[in-house]
């Protein structure tokens, strides 16, 4: 199956850090497949994602989208950031327009597509997160979950072909959550990568194709949900 997204040994430590926020982590993406990514608080899975279409840098290892090395010019990044799209946890980071249907078609806009084109592909998302009757709302006035729907949309308008979520099930509520895996499950099915950063082990054994798990700013293992729970070794990892 076709690599999308390769991490190949990164290492990476923030500025006056102690250890390594990742330490040789390596992990390969393929087509049409949700990949769930485990491992407790500090062990580098947002800083993982991060790294992916160049928001941060690596100061050694490689990363590449598409089978060609990520390059960090202004150009390079902006081609790369229409393939890879970055759902942050919280909708706010990401949501900056006055209104729904302006935020959501933001990138479109910054492709260079004409303008039928743009309200072609607002409405097709919209219509895939269900808020078509959101589009003329102020983004401050939607609720938590409103705006997670909103943030997924507005990535989906650059077509990626990976979807990078962050914990962006935490806080909402039953219905939302099931929402939001249904769309990735929609868009895994037209060929798109979904890696999903989450706390929620349920999602990781119930939902994944493959659970990668992360511990010390290494992928210590990718495997089946089975493989990786029925482990008592990874057990006692994420317990």
């Amino acid at each position: 199956m076709e690599n999308v997204l390769e991490f190949n040994q990164l290492y990476y430590r923030f500025p006056g850090a102690d250890k390594p926020a990742l330490n040789g982590a390596t992990l390969t993406l393929t087509r049409g497949k949700k990949i769930v990514l485990v491992g407790r608080n500090g062990s580098g899975k947002s800083t993982l994602l991060l790294h992916a279409n160049g928001i941060l840098k690596p100061e050694s290892g490689e990363v590449r989208v598409l089978g060609r090395p990520l390059q960090y010019s202004r150009k390079e990044l902006v081609s790369a950031r229409q393939q890879v799209g970055l759902i942050f946890q919280n909708p706010d980071d990401q949501l900056f327009s006055a209104s729904v249907e302006q935020d959501i078609s933001f990138g479109a806009v910054n492709l260079g597509l004409t303008d039928e084109e743009v309200r072609d592909r607002v409405a097709s998302v919209a219509a895939m997160c269900e808020i078509t009757d959101l589009l003329d709302r102020p983004t401050h006035a939607l609720s938590g979950g409103q705006k997670m729907r909103v943030a997924i949309a507005g990535v989906l308008t650059m077509n990626p072909q990976v979807i990078l979520a962050d914990e962006v099930t935490a806080g909402l509520d039953p219905w939302m959550r099931i929402h939001v895996l249904e769309s990735f499950d929609r868009l895994v099915k037209q060929g798109v990568v979904v890696l999903f950063a989450t706390h929620d082990l349920n999602i990781a054994r119930f939902w994944a194709d493959e659970v990668a798990v992360m511990e010390n700013g290494q992928v210590t293992t990718v495997g089946l949900p089975t493989q990786v729970f029925d482990n008592p070794m990874w057990r006692e990892v994420l317990y």
